[in-house]
């Protein structure tokens, strides 16, 4: 990783712990970002998965 990507790494982490913070009353739970993948169709919900 560059220094210059390390720095605004180290910018976007700080901006993303203050609007955290700043938003702490409103946040219901701040459990991990990330779920089984699913896919929605006219059908209804279905696993699926990520294909890179």
């Amino acid at each position: 990783m560059t220094e210059e990507l390390r720095a605004k790494d180290e910018v976007g982490l700080a901006a993303l712990t203050m609007w955290d913070a700043d938003h702490a009353a409103d946040i219901v739970y701040q459990g991990g970002p990330l779920g089984p993948t699913k896919r929605t169709t006219e059908d209804g919900v279905a696993d699926t998965t990520s294909k890179s």
